[in-house]
């Protein structure tokens, strides 16, 4: 295995990026006979992002908590096209989103 990958890597990981944090709203309020089909939804729609968007990601994105997903990105330019596919493709129920940039 060749070391130059690794620190790639490395250069990566220290570099500033943003980090992209989408909460459901009132996911609470949800009966448990729905939850399953909003579960598989949020899964389907995760996918979709890293697949969508797999050159821009750092980290992918993944489900943290029942109803919040958060992935890291290496640039904000894709952020407008993510905020747009969020608002047209999670339609199920309102999101929070918030992006945050740091090392």
């Amino acid at each position: 295995m060749s070391m130059a990958p690794t620190r790639k890597k490395e250069a990566l990981r220290s570099a500033p990026c943003l980090a992209l944090i989408g909460d459901m709203v009132g996911s609470r309020e949800l009966l448990p006979s729905r939850r399953p089909r909003y579960k598989k939804g949020s899964e389907n729609f995760i996918q979709y992002l890293n697949k969508k968007y797999a050159k821009d990601i750092l980290a992918k994105f993944v489900i943290t908590l029942g109803d919040e997903f958060q992935g890291l990105l290496l640039s904000a330019t894709p952020v407008p096209d993510l905020m747009w596919d969020i608002d047209q493709r999670f339609s199920d129920r309102d999101l929070r989103v918030g992006v945050g940039s740091g090392s």
